[in-house]
């Protein structure tokens, strides 16, 4: 289950396509981007998802913590099956899991009921950064 997206450019626009009242800038997006990167490239490897999103380290490990509080990676890999089957996307599941990994939200199952909320960790490249053309 891969959806037919290459790189990062073309994770942004998908997401900036089917989420336009979001804004590019916004954390909840950069989530968005690291979840749909995490499909593509098919790994919860901090470092790979850090090198093909940009986004900043601490950003990125506390999304994947989250994710692994709530018991949606196992094996390092990420558990879509709640919303993505067959390429296709279940928004309200696809949006449930994001507010999961931002820590804003976290499942019953969960291993403890606190996450990193990672609205007060700064997600935006530095200057020349790989991202940085969202600047």
């Amino acid at each position: 289950m891969t959806l037919p997206l290459k790189d990062r450019l073309e994770v942004v626009d998908f997401i900036d396509e089917r989420y336009p009242e979001m804004g590019v800038d916004n954390r909840r997006f950069a989530v968005y981007v690291v979840l749909l990167s995490a499909v593509i490239l098919n790994t919860t490897d901090p470092w790979a998802l850090q090198e093909f999103t940009g986004y900043a380290p601490r950003f990125v490990n506390a999304v994947l913590v989250n994710l692994r509080l709530n018991k949606l990676i196992c094996r390092g890999r990420y558990k879509t099956s709640r919303w993505l089957k067959d390429d296709y996307i279940d928004d309200y599941r696809f949006w449930e899991e994001m507010e999961v990994a931002s820590g804003t939200m976290y499942f019953e199952d969960a291993a403890v009921n606190r996450t990193t909320d990672v609205d007060y960790i700064e997600h935006i490249p530095k200057e020349g950064g790989p991202m940085s053309f969202l600047q």
